[in-house]
């Protein structure tokens, strides 16, 4: 970048690629792009990492990841969220009640999922939990077909993972 465009690269540019190594599975050469860039990481790129880690369950360098976060953001919720995922996936439940207990230590909330969308030029926002919407019944049982069109097609969910994540 430097060389060719004189654009010297910053904390986006280097999130953006410990995100991309991550997700092709290259974690310890994001975790060693960290290391040597001349740039102090931050929460958000040590977050790319943790979200790395666990997708391809890493959990040692996953911890390593939120042990950075917790010492920038100790009360990051979503950091202590992903550590307890990244152990569930590992079938680390030890490890998992370690962090559930942390999270009610420190009385930290996950904040909701939020999805939403553009119909006709209007946005239609929508919080995880939340019942209020007018059209409620309606998405309720298109996820319902939704649903059982999985199930005849034989899609089988990890149960485990389902099980903690809904907790």
């Amino acid at each position: 970048m430097g060389k060719d465009h004189g654009i010297s690269p910053g904390k986006e540019h280097y999130t953006c690629m410990v995100d991309l190594w991550g997700r092709a599975g290259l974690l310890y050469e994001a975790e060693a792009l960290i290391k040597k860039m001349p740039v102090e990481p931050d929460a958000t790129l040590w977050g790319a990492l943790l979200g790395a880690c666990k997708m391809h369950g890493d959990p040692v360098l996953g911890r390593r990841a939120a042990d950075q976060i917790f010492r920038l953001e100790p009360n990051n919720s979503a950091a202590h969220v992903a550590l307890a995922e990244t152990f569930a996936a590992a079938k680390m439940w030890e490890d998992v009640a370690g962090v559930r207990a942390m999270i009610k230590g420190k009385r930290l909330l996950k904040e909701p999922g939020c999805s939403w969308i553009d119909v006709r030029n209007r946005k239609h926002v929508f919080l995880s939990g939340s019942h209020c919407y007018l059209k409620k019944d309606f998405i309720y049982e298109s996820l319902s077909i939704l649903y059982n069109n999985m199930i005849e097609e034989e899609y089988a969910p990890d149960i485990e993972l389902l099980d903690f994540c809904i907790s």
